[in-house]
């Protein structure tokens, strides 16, 4: 027999009568396992408030991410060509000797253009030499930010719900509160028959 004794939907006087036969009451069609659903996944909850902050920055960050991703086939081909840029570097003192002699040049007049695209190759060059440390650690950090624009619907998502997880959170007190007094409201249901009983006692009294 379930709890609640035998379940009826005959209220004649008879059936209300039995404590056996009473209709399902409210608290018969409500389970606790819903409140310690809850009371499981809080802590996960919190732990997604607790890291709120970091999420925001993602969400801040991902444009630059998304943009240094489109980039990836460039940071590539520097990558490939920093032999290149490094021996350039190292004739730079050659280089920086020859815009010295540049007054003596003017009169090889052919190679004065030449001259002139070199420099201004060599100052990206100085650019991108001070750069590389940047752009090695970005090559090194490319499989993570191809995994965070992978889990960007999630970041979303979590983004778009923390108006109600923060509610959760607001309510957690109630829930407990609720877990600690479900043991007193079955007790109350177990006793409605002999309140009834009371009730109906005290108008002949």
């Amino acid at each position: 027999m379930p709890p609640g004794g035998i379940r009826t939907h005959n209220l004649s006087r008879r059936v209300v009568a039995d404590p056996r036969l009473r209709p399902r009451g409210h608290w018969d069609r409500r389970s606790p396992s819903l409140f310690q659903l809850i009371m499981k996944i809080l802590p996960i909850l919190q732990l997604i408030m607790k890291n709120l902050p970091i999420l925001q920055l993602i969400m801040k960050i991902l444009p630059i991410l998304q943009l240094i991703i489109k980039i990836q086939p460039i940071l590539q081909l520097i990558m490939k060509i920093l032999p290149i840029l490094q021996l350039i570097i190292k004739i730079l003192p050659i280089l920086q000797l020859i815009t010295k002699i540049l007054p003596i040049l003017q009169l090889i007049t052919k190679i004065q253009p030449i001259l002139q695209l070199i420099m201004k190759i060599l100052t990206i060059l100085q650019l991108i030499m001070k750069i590389l440390p940047i752009l090695q650690l970005i090559t090194k950090i490319l499989p993570i930010l191809q995994l965070i624009t992978k889990i960007l619907p999630i970041l979303q998502l979590i983004m778009k719900i923390l108006p109600i997880l923060q509610l959760m959170i607001k309510i957690q007190r109630i829930l407990q509160l609720i877990m600690k007094i479900l043991p007193i409201l079955q007790l109350i249901m177990k006793i409605q028959p002999i309140l009834r009983l009371i009730m109906k006692i005290l108008p002949i009294l």
